[in-house]
């Protein structure tokens, strides 16, 4: 990854667009590990996975996980839901690709005809995507720094746009729109199975204690950067209230 958006790679007509234009780091990412994977010292773990599924097959859910990633791109998002709408909003008794009994996500060899195993992929690989807005807040706010820095770079590069001006804001939309809505249907899917993992109580932890200390944050955020602070002392200072806030709200990962 290149540490820029897809969108500004189009912009500078970056040798990955040229190549393959939407989600173009996402297709270059896939190409590379296909290419590390065909190497001799890794033979014995390519014959592991095709001794659960054949060379088309893995290929197929390659795929379909890394390009799922790509989630500034609408289309994407938009497929991606209309497929989990088409099992789970049409039959509300539809199989949970999840076996609690094994503790695995049980994979069919009829991947086109059984809709089920995509969705899950996708979800799956989505939610870990964003894993941070599901865990504590410690590692939420870290993340996100590290996510406000990089398109600070970016800014700074002028590439992007002043990240500093709709950050807070964002950050909190993010969470509503996409962060809530996301960790529901992995929850649906994944059932019982992944229930310890608290998605949905800890999104709704991190975005309800966003909305109270965001714009603080956003400020140390920006003002920590400008005096090229350390990031340690960046997130402590982030934390400096937090012996006086309620930290049960949110279960650690």
């Amino acid at each position: 990854h290149t540490g820029k958006p897809n969108k500004v790679l189009g912009d500078i007509q970056h040798k990955f667009y040229k190549k393959y234009k939407a989600s173009c780091q996402e297709k270059n990412s896939i190409d590379t590990a296909l290419t590390l994977l065909n190497q001799r010292k890794y033979r014995n773990l390519l014959e592991a996975i095709y001794y659960v599924m054949d060379k088309e097959s893995f290929e197929k859910v390659l795929k379909w996980a890394i390009l799922s990633t790509d989630i500034v791109n609408p289309v994407i998002i938009q497929e991606t839901i209309s497929r989990y709408n088409q099992v789970y909003k049409s039959n509300d008794s539809y199989q949970k690709v999840y076996d609690s009994d094994s503790g695995v996500t049980q994979l069919s060899d009829k991947l086109e005809s059984d809709p089920t195993q995509r969705v899950a992929i996708e979800h799956a690989i989505q939610i870990t995507d964003v894993a941070h807005i599901t865990q504590s807040w410690e590692n939420f706010v870290k993340w996100n720094f590290r996510l406000y820095k990089e398109c600070m770079d970016n800014y700074e590069n002028r590439l992007l746009p002043d990240p500093s001006v709709t950050w807070s804001v964002n950050q909190t939309s993010f969470l509503e729109n996409y962060g809530l809505s996301l960790a529901s249907r992995v929850h649906r899917i994944f059932g019982d199975g992944i229930a310890d993992l608290n998605l949905i109580d800890n999104v709704t932890a991190n975005l309800r204690r966003w909305e109270k200390e965001g714009d603080r944050i956003t400020s140390l955020f920006i003002s920590g950067c400008e005096s090229h602070d350390r990031e340690r002392d960046i997130l402590l200072s982030c934390h400096v209230y937090d012996s006086h806030t309620d930290q049960s709200d949110v279960e650690s990962c």
